[in-house]
């Protein structure tokens, strides 16, 4: 049942109404026996195949979902149902998205402009640029299962009372995993001081593009005009791109895990009494337990483009750790991008698994304990009255008791941005 509107005889409810699920009663089907049994499979497009552990695909079995239902209702006298169900799904995501911003821009909060002359026209002024602020590609994949059962019993006992008690239980187990494969696009290999010698242009800029003449291909989508902040109606020439070439100085990988446990028991034992005139009355009595566990694992690793490392500066004789003499240049990515078929296409001019360009990691993991129990009483009344102004009268009480515990932990690693042996002195 749904309710848009509030009663007295509503124990809670929100802004949107109140929603009362009700659950099969045994005495109210059809006489004799009854079952009803489903199974059902299905598979997505782009989840049929999975990755085993050795790094071969294999075709995957479809997603099943069981579920039985058996009852039996001996002439409105006593019935009793009984139902079990099982379920597992496995979905994958693949997704390729950024933000968008203006490249080539002037300085912090200043505009943007063609200081590199992407296009090779020579108007460093004019010609402006939609670049992304990351080029990254994610998975995630999640597994789930689930499975539950439930009984009720029903039983009329004289022509004035029905007993009747219900249990149910389900559980799941949801796993999700996720990987992440980022290249930083909004700073340049230049957007870093060298030796002490502080950049042209800072990061943030969104600047690695590097020009046409070296690979980058972009679409010229026409003219646009804007009034500046002097009041001044400004035209310029947008592009966007469909092949990005570029040297990124950082590189990010994110690897995550988490699993999510949930278990609940509820039941329900109730009398009902009918005068078969005027009044009816119901006692409830519900029991109700809950837990879920939780944990969720990162791992970090990548080289981005703020990692202060001095190989090349001179070494304390007798340490050997290098004087702080400000930081390297920055080697960068050699990154392409091609968007121009259904899917964009990263390539990458190097091994991205050496270990020498993963000197940044950190691993975060963290988790949570939860249970609950919930112990409540209620008593209805409804009487029924024959005056023409009041239908009928509700008298209830409810006494609920709800014990419910958390527990949270947190572990986390130390990063290692660089050997101990490359570390800058404080």
């Amino acid at each position: 049942d749904v309710f848009k509107s509030q009663s007295a005889a509503s124990l809670a409810g929100g802004i949107s109404g109140l929603v009362n699920l009700k659950t099969i009663s045994p005495l109210k089907m059809k006489n004799g026996f009854t079952a009803n049994a489903k199974l059902d499979f299905s598979q997505g497009e782009l989840s049929d195949r999975e990755m085993n552990a050795d790094g071969t695909t294999d075709k995957r079995s479809p997603d099943d979902n069981y579920s039985l239902i058996l009852g039996y209702n001996n002439d409105g006298l006593f019935g009793v149902t009984v139902g079990a169900f099982q379920s597992n799904s496995y979905n994958a995501n693949y997704q390729m998205s950024t933000s968008q911003h203006l490249g080539f821009l002037e300085g912090k909060g200043k505009g943007p402009s063609d200081r590199k002359d992407i296009d090779g026209d020579g108007d460093l002024v004019n010609d402006w640029y939609l670049v992304p602020g990351e080029y990254s590609a994610r998975t995630s994949f999640m597994t789930r299962e689930r499975e539950g059962a439930n009984i009720s019993i029903e039983a009329a006992v004289g022509e004035h009372f029905i007993v009747r008690g219900d249990a149910f239980y389900t559980a799941m187990d949801q796993f999700d995993r996720g990987v992440v494969a980022a290249f930083d696009g909004s700073s340049s290999t230049t957007s870093y001081q060298v030796n002490g010698t502080l950049p042209q242009y800072v990061d943030g800029l969104y600047d690695p593009l590097l020009p046409v003449s070296q690979g980058t291909i972009v679409t010229d989508m026409g003219d646009f005009s804007y009034v500046d902040a002097n009041g001044v109606t400004q035209t310029r020439n947008l592009h966007t791109l469909q092949v990005a070439k570029l040297v990124s100085p950082g590189f990010q990988t994110t690897s995550s895990n988490q699993i999510n446990r949930t278990a609940a028991l509820n039941t329900n034992f109730e009398i009902e009494y009918d005068s078969q005139d005027r009044l009816k009355a119901k006692l409830r009595y519900v029991y109700a337990e809950a837990e879920k566990q939780y944990r969720s694992a990162i791992f970090q690793q990548g080289n981005p483009g703020w990692n202060w490392v001095d190989v090349d500066g001179p070494k304390d004789p007798v340490t050997g750790i290098p004087a702080p003499n400000g930081k390297d240049p920055v080697t960068g990515y050699p990154l392409t991008v091609d968007y121009r078929g259904e899917y964009p296409t990263f390539s990458y001019e190097g091994d991205l698994s050496d270990a020498n360009l993963l000197k940044f990691y950190q691993g975060i993991a963290d988790g949570s304990e939860v249970t609950a129990e919930l112990n409540v009483i209620r008593l209805d009344v409804n009487y029924e009255l024959e005056g023409d102004l009041f239908s009928s009268v509700d008298v209830g009480f409810r006494q609920g008791d709800r014990d419910a515990h958390n527990s949270k932990f947190n572990y986390l690693t130390a990063t290692q941005r660089y050997p101990d042996s490359d570390r800058t002195p404080a």
